[in-house]
């Protein structure tokens, strides 16, 4: 099996070089809102099966504003399928649900899942 979180880490990482990509959520995630742009992968869901890995990720969009965090979440998602075009693991990257999340106290913050269909090696 793949990992679905480090794959989509290393994808968003390589084209978003300016955002801070990562698995962790800690204190300093909610603190740090309003000082820069950032990531946090999560895995949420697996439907695989003995060819296909099908997994469900949450990316937690956190940026100074509100219109940021959401362009960020957009970006994220059309990275992640412009990826499945051409990366030899990921066959295809679905939009589950885009959202915005209402918990920020500053700053902004948006949700996109989405279903990854990673070829199973």
């Amino acid at each position: 099996m793949v990992d679905e979180t480090a794959l989509a880490v290393a994808i968003l990482s390589e084209s978003l070089p300016t955002v801070e990509v990562t698995t962790e959520f800690s204190d300093g995630s909610l603190s740090a809102m309003g000082e820069g742009r950032r990531v946090i992968v999560s895995h949420t869901a697996d439907e695989s099966d003995a060819f296909l890995q099908v997994s469900t990720v949450e990316l937690l969009c956190c940026a100074e504003t509100d219109a940021t965090a959401a362009a960020l979440a957009r970006s994220c998602v059309e990275v992640l399928q412009d990826a499945a075009a051409d990366h030899p693991l990921l066959s295809e990257a679905r939009v589950v649900e885009i959202s915005r999340d209402s918990f920020s106290t500053r700053g902004g913050r948006h949700r996109a899942s989405m279903r990854l269909y990673i070829n199973i090696e």
